[in-house]
């Protein structure tokens, strides 16, 4: 039987809404640290944490990694983060980039569209940055626990049945795919799972993540929101329950 990691929401343990603009278009420098925190510490952000010597850079095209977990920073700047600990918020900021983040619960996407990505960026305009919006990326994170016995195929629709290829125990698996899809959505799917002897079961983490790029002069709202609903139609798709 499958056991909720998170008893909200299809086992959401963080959701985000990620913004790539053009460099060419927003001239940057770190000053604009304290003055988008000037602005949104009187939204709840009142914990920062600054990142800095980052060797790598970000990726605007779809197929590299962008999750929570591993994005990267334009080579030589800073990387900060801000808080609200007691709602579960994070932003984190870069050049000519900004993602919000809401750890669970999470209720639904229009709360967060209204309490953190639409505050957060029209305080990110106030101090003249979101020009040129290039692509927006929505991505959700899921962990599951389930029996070290139990089939991954029982839960999810792509998976195929250690039964398919014989008498057998799953151990490990690692899926992922991408999508192009038109006229500008990127989709991804990615699955691992870990098996866990101290609690005799198996953890299993799937990241549903969707880019949408620039398109017919679409406002950044919409491309959010088709990123999102994209997302959650593939999200419901592949989930059995």
């Amino acid at each position: 039987m499958l056991k909720m990691a998170n008893k909200s929401n299809h086992h959401l343990v963080e959701v985000l809404c990620a913004f790539w603009f053009n460099p060419s278009s927003n001239i940057w420098d770190s000053t604009f640290f304290g003055k988008y925190y000037e602005i949104i510490n009187g939204l709840g952000y009142t914990e920062k944490t600054e990142q800095k010597a980052v060797k790598v850079k970000f990726e605007l095209k779809p197929e590299f990694d962008k999750t929570f977990a591993t994005q990267e920073a334009d080579e030589g700047n800073s990387k900060m983060i801000f808080r609200d600990s007691k709602n579960g918020y994070a932003i984190i900021m870069s050049a000519n980039f900004l993602s919000f983040h809401k750890v669970a619960p999470y209720k639904n996407w229009e709360l967060l569209m209204k309490e953190q990505v639409i505050p957060g960026m029209k305080a990110y305009e106030e101090i003249g940055l979101g020009k040129d919006i290039v692509q927006v990326q929505a991505l959700y994170i899921n962990q599951y626990e389930i029996g070290k016995n139990d089939k991954i195929s029982d839960y999810f629709k792509f998976i195929p049945s250690v039964s398919d290829f014989g008498i057998g125990q799953e151990s490990n698996l690692v899926f992922q795919s991408q999508y192009d899809l038109e006229p500008n959505l990127m989709q991804q799917i990615k699955m691992n799972s870990i098996l866990d002897p101290a609690k005799d079961n198996k953890d299993v983490f799937l990241e549903c993540s969707c880019f949408a790029s620039a398109h017919m002069e679409l406002k950044w709202e919409e491309l959010a929101q088709s990123a999102h609903d994209q997302n959650n139609k593939v999200f419901k798709t592949i989930t059995k329950e």
